[in-house]
């Protein structure tokens, strides 16, 4: 009992970066960064039998990291080149730290759990995303508890108050502020949670997960909310039948409720309002722009699409880049906060189709390495998994989150299905559920 818990909490911690303030910064880093590979060195009869597992694929992830790390040095070179400066090569790098942190997490649980690696890797992930939106829920309930765990932990600098109250309100939780991210964690943990209900290795209690998980995409970001709904409406429609048309039903049942709930308590607390305007805005104003005959999605929406995409006059900042990620003043550079257009800016189109391709490459190994005899409705799921990562990309910048969880995905199941291959005698995909 005691390893599931120090796994929990650790995953928790590598997902969502607590900073206690016990620490000082750079401590606080140095531990972030360096604690897996610890993990990786003190386990490592565990991390021997992953590499092993991964033989079949290793040269096809090798080309995929030569890949990146082509991105890479394309990078630095429009640094130094461009008299640029250096930020874009640190979000890069966490990349390779995510890589780092995830291999880590998967050895972790192939030591705890050695016959079901897999989902219960996606198990977890889906319980510390819901465990951190309650903790956000009650620490916007308690905001004396709120000011209380503040000086628990460090703060990044982007927790400023801006005016609407919204991002010093629902965009908080056990890490500070939770913002993009944070929605992004939310919308995977439901594909994972969908997986596994397809899986049917998990009860359909684990629906409650899924609404909960949509009340976290509202409260930290509305792209995610409508990447997850999507998400939760074509799995259910895809095949319909008397479960699944409950368990539409209970989920659109229990939001009504939740949405009812948070209107009335809107009537008693005036930044709960503040709130349902704010999630309401992009619905709102498609309503009333089909009502006139235009296309709206709201100011963020509608600034998104005017205002973020756009080519530069120059034709080689278009090829190889400006070496600039942020502005002097920590801004995004050029001001816009898009995926591809900020990695245009920093290495151009040569440095983005490096990194891209890397990506799509490694979502395509996992793609064709899980079975698909036993996961018939797999390869639709990575399809579906390549527009959440599309859609999101469209809207900010999520390009370093996905290698690490890919690549833990391929591992655990390669861990799961060859150690069910040895023992003649493993776990039923079929039939059966499997806790954690």
């Amino acid at each position: 009992m005691g390893e599931k818990v120090s796994c929990v909490l650790i995953y928790m911690y590598f997902l969502f970066n607590i900073q206690l303030a016990v620490f000082t910064e750079s401590t606080g880093k140095l531990i972030y960064h360096g604690l897996p590979i610890i993990i990786l060195l003190v386990f490592w009869r565990y991390t021997k039998r992953m590499l092993a597992y991964m033989r079949q694929d290793m040269i096809k992830i090798l080309f995929v990291l030569l890949l990146f790390v082509g991105a890479m040095i394309w990078g630095l070179l429009m640094v130094v080149l461009q008299n640029g400066e250096p930020s874009g090569l640190l979000y890069l790098g966490n990349a390779i730290s995510g890589i780092f942190r995830f291999l880590a997490l998967t050895v972790l649980i192939m030591r705890v759990y050695p016959q079901n690696t897999y989902e219960n890797f996606m198990k977890i992930y889906v319980l510390c995303n819901v465990i951190y939106v309650m903790a956000s829920v009650v620490l916007l309930l308690l905001p004396d508890l709120k000011q209380i765990w503040s000086t628990m932990i460090i703060t990044p600098d982007k927790m400023v108050e801006k005016g609407d109250m919204i991002l010093n309100s629902t965009r908080y939780g056990l890490a500070g502020y939770s913002g993009f991210s944070n929605t992004l964690f939310c919308s995977i943990s439901v594909w994972m949670c969908l997986y596994l209900l397809e899986m049917k290795q998990i009860s359909r209690w684990w629906n409650v997960a899924i609404v909960v998980l949509l009340v976290g995409n509202m409260l930290y970001g509305r792209s995610g909310l409508i990447i997850s709904l999507g998400m939760f409406l074509v799995m259910n429609l895809r095949i319909l039948s008397f479960k699944r048309l409950k368990t539409l039903i209970i989920g659109i049942g229990s939001c009504g409720l939740l949405i009812a709930g948070a209107v009335w308590y809107a009537t008693q607390e005036p930044i709960i309002a503040v709130w349902i305007d704010w999630v309401s805005e992009p619905v709102a104003a498609f309503i009333d722009g089909a009502v006139q005959g235009e296309i709206s999605f709201g100011g963020s929406g509608n600034q998104l699409v005017e205002e973020m995409w756009f080519l530069p006059d120059n034709d080689s900042v278009i090829l190889i880049g400006d070496g600039r990620f942020i502005n002097a003043d920590g801004t995004y550079y050029m001001y816009t906060d898009t995926g591809p257009m900020r990695q245009m800016f920093f290495y151009g189109i040569i440095g983005s189709l490096l990194s891209y391709i890397s990506l799509l490459l490694l979502l395509y190994i996992y793609y064709l390495r899980v079975e698909s005899k036993i996961y018939r409705w797999h390869k639709f799921y990575v399809a579906i998994l390549l527009i959440l990562i599309a859609f999101m990309e469209f809207k900010g910048l999520t390009f370093n989150t996905y290698y690490g969880v890919i690549l833990a995905l391929l591992c655990s199941y390669n861990a799961t299905n060859i150690c069910t291959e040895r023992r003649g005698n493993g776990v039923d995909y079929k039939r059966g559920y499997v806790g954690i």
